[in-house]
């Protein structure tokens, strides 16, 4: 006992710190060990694939966020039990965090889908009525596994078309210095040959053709840059693109044809005109130049070639889609659902008197 101290106040405090210290355990030994520290109950949504989808998405019934996407992760079709509502395409399941208290709002039978409030905004999960018009079950189950509904095939078209519009803009800004650089050299070329031929029109009006064939390969690249992603002007652009391609390879033969001519001037002048020697040396270096400039201009043909033969068997995203007989129906069947259905493609408003809580 402390000194001094009354014994009954003693006797008080130990039992009550005593009294604490057997709550205490009882509620680390056997009530902490049971105590869920989620947020809520979770559920699980598949889908054959979840287009646009990012974890962290709201979920969202009637305008309002009962909880939001936890994870997102794939299903191997080899690697689901029968009866797995992938076990045959395979896709993606994604699993889903309610907030405490909201499971109510999710009825069992109610259909699940991917929305947004536009094209460009970001993707969510949204609750709908049940489909068919039935009434609404009983609030989900805790881990339970749902089909959901699966966003359009379209928006995967779109995405790859704009992954392939941004790589095709991508490449013609790296090519585009290079391809400038060798018009430029070309032009330079134009002039040389016209001041070294002997008589005006000694090589057949080969620089004209030659500054022909540049301004033809300026204006295809502005068109190119400034092409949209209709597959009717990009079918005609490539017409138009490959018979300039012709044009340059038809003046590239040629311009090294001429190259040979004229190193073949320069060997014979070369031994009279002495005193031309500066002059002749000057010519040589261009030639050479021009000579350089010729096998990065071949270059640049062979790969627009490969692009123009990647569209010609319609390769990419924008061919494939014209070229698929499966389009226009898939086309028609977009336009009912947008006409019927325009919150499967558009996003839901979420006023409550078309969207009721289920």
């Amino acid at each position: 006992m402390t000194p001094g101290g009354e014994p009954r106040a003693q006797l008080a405090v130990g039992t009550v710190v005593l009294a604490v210290l057997a709550v205490a355990v009882v509620v680390v030994v056997a009530i902490l060990p049971r105590v869920s520290w989620s947020r809520g109950p979770r559920v699980e949504v598949a889908f054959a694939h979840v287009g646009a989808l990012r974890e962290g998405a709201p979920v969202i019934v009637a305008g309002r966020t009962i909880g939001r996407v936890d994870s997102i992760r794939l299903a191997v079709p080899e690697r689901l039990p029968a009866g797995h509502p992938l076990a045959a395409t395979g896709g993606a399941i994604v699993a889903v965090e309610l907030e405490a208290g909201e499971r109510h709002r999710w009825a069992g039978n109610a259909e699940v889908f991917v929305s947004s409030k536009g094209f460009l905004s970001n993707r969510y999960l949204e609750l709908g009525p049940p489909p068919g018009g039935v009434a609404p079950a009983s609030p989900i189950e805790p881990g339970a596994l749902v089909r959901g509904v699966d966003p359009p095939i379209l928006d995967r078209a779109l995405q790859r078309t704009w992954d392939n519009l941004v790589v095709s803009r991508r490449f013609l800004d790296e090519v585009g210095p290079d391809a400038r650089a060798v018009l430029d050299r070309l032009d330079a070329l134009a002039v040389t040959l016209e001041g070294a031929e002997p008589t005006p029109g000694a090589f057949g009006g080969l620089a004209s053709r030659v500054r022909a064939a540049v301004a033809e390969a300026r204006a295809l690249g502005a068109t190119l840059s400034a092409a949209g992603a209709d597959p009717a002007a990009l079918a005609a652009l490539a017409a138009r693109a490959e018979a300039t391609l012709a044009q340059v390879r038809r003046r590239v033969a040629e311009l090294g044809t001429a190259t040979e001519l004229l190193r073949a001037e320069l060997r014979r002048a070369g031994d009279t005109l002495a005193a031309a020697a500066p002059v002749l040396d000057r010519l040589r270096a261009l030639l050479d130049d021009g000579e350089r400039q010729l096998a990065r201009a071949q270059a640049l043909v062979a790969n627009a070639r490969g692009l123009l033969a990647d569209l010609a068997r319609g390769e990419g995203s924008i061919s494939r889609l014209a070229n698929d007989p499966e389009f226009p129906e898939d086309a028609k069947e977009l336009g009912r659902i947008l006409k019927r259905q325009p919150w499967r493609i558009l996003g839901r408003t979420g006023r409550p008197d078309t969207h009721p809580d289920p």
